[in-house]
């Protein structure tokens, strides 16, 4: 089969909206065997050599190459997990039914990323199955753990384990994560998690004194921190700054929060207090209170500088701090210049006769792992950052058919 006859047989099948739903009707908010068995059957199937890479004897990843000299391959990269569902009275469709409705697949993991999921599938099977001649090797990796890290050998996430062992190796990576199909996601911001305690003397709540009060000493120490991270702002690096500072219009479209309301996200670290605990008893002044505190690390910075600045005010305050293990990571980037950032835009082109924006995000994912480790990593995907995490999660089934396209020209580029 020629080329261009592939890539239209591909723009033309319905195979990737089957595929999409016999994974989106696999719950794998915690348990992840029974859909990476899924994958591993699905490749087995078009006759691709597969590897399981056990973690725990129950936890999985599943890779596989086209060619030798795996250094030099270009990694098609999924996650199988998602968040949970939540309160299912609040979906429209039942969130394991991949109803479809219009043009939307409705299913949580939709977006996030059962659809590129499905898509990268797809298109390596086409690989495997025309016996497609590529001058570089091509390898898909889906590992079972990017919502949710697990402990492994080398610490935490199943990716840096990969990597770090060895089992995963190549040059560049697309990752399947939702950008939609007009962006290109070349860089994101790092991660800093920490727990900050605070004690005070327990006494009875009749007579207390307000502010030797645990969890009113960890409240305002907060409200400190917060403060300081807003007085500095990272030097963003020459290469990207122009992209950091053009795109905080696609992040409010992105999010659905005016521009006004984001600050200047990229360029200052930013702050969520997700858990927060303290005292026993309403009539009892609390004699510990603990929070944790998840920061997003901008470009620029590294999360040792944060850490040093926030531990100055932790200690200011009376507050302890420790920090989460494994939680941490810098924020990185690709560069708009390299081989896979172009491949992948002359993709786009080719197929959709636009040309698409790169931009950073205020997000983290297994990207940070794979830069660290010499892989110049991009993502790229058909789900909308608006719907991820959300009720009523969906993915379009034209954006789906589209990314196969996409995927299979940028591969062809860069391989052929």
């Amino acid at each position: 089969m020629s080329l261009e006859k592939l890539v239209s047989e591909a723009r033309k099948s319905d195979e990737v909206v089957k595929l999409a739903r016999e994974l989106l009707r696999i719950n794998s908010e915690s348990e992840t065997a029974q859909i990476q068995n899924f994958v591993k059957d699905f490749l087995k199937s078009v006759g691709a050599k597969v590897e399981t890479h056990s973690v725990n004897g129950k936890t999985f990843a599943v890779t596989s190459v086209t060619g030798e000299n795996k250094k030099h391959a270009l990694i098609l990269y999924a996650h199988s997990d998602v968040v949970p569902s939540g309160d299912t009275k609040r979906w429209s469709y039942p969130p394991y039914d991949a109803t479809v409705v219009g043009d939307k697949i409705y299913a949580r993991g939709a977006s996030d990323m059962k659809g590129a999921l499905a898509s990268e599938l797809f298109v390596y099977s086409l690989l495997v199955q025309n016996d497609v001649t590529l001058s570089k090797p091509v390898s898909f990796v889906c590992v079972p753990d990017e919502e949710n890290w697990v402990k492994t050998p080398t610490g935490w996430g199943v990716s840096k384990w990969l990597l770090e062992t060895g089992r995963v190796i190549g040059k560049c990576c697309i990752m399947g994560e939702p950008s939609g199909l007009s962006k290109i996601c070349i860089g994101e911001r790092g991660d800093y998690w920490i727990k900050l305690m605070c004690e005070s003397t327990p006494r009875h709540g009749s007579a207390p004194l307000y502010e030797e009060n645990a969890c009113v000493k960890l409240f305002r120490a907060l409200e400190k921190v917060h403060s300081a991270i807003k007085s500095v702002k990272a030097n963003t690096p020459a290469e990207i700054k122009e992209i950091v500072e053009q795109f905080y219009e696609l992040i409010s479209e992105d999010l659905k929060i005016p521009v006004s309301q984001l600050g200047a996200i990229l360029e200052q670290p930013s702050m969520n207090v997700g858990v927060v605990k303290g005292g026993d008893m309403i009539n009892i002044v609390p004699a510990h209170c603990e929070a944790q505190v998840a920061f997003c690390v901008p470009l620029g910075m590294s999360w040792m500088e944060l850490h040093e600045l926030v531990s100055r005010v932790a200690s200011q305050n009376d507050v302890k701090i420790d920090v989460i293990e494994n939680a941490q990571s810098n924020p990185s980037y690709t560069s708009p210049k390299a081989q896979v950032v172009s491949h992948l835009k002359k993709a786009v082109e080719q197929t959709l006769s636009l040309t698409p924006k790169l931009y950073v995000t205020q997000a983290t994912s297994d990207a940070n792992v794979f830069r660290a480790y010499g892989i110049d990593t991009c993502f790229y995907g058909p789900g909308e950052m608006s719907v991820i995490h959300a009720y009523d999660e969906w993915i379009s089934v034209e954006a789906l058919k589209k990314s196969v396209e996409i995927y299979l020209r940028a591969v062809l580029n860069y391989a052929l």
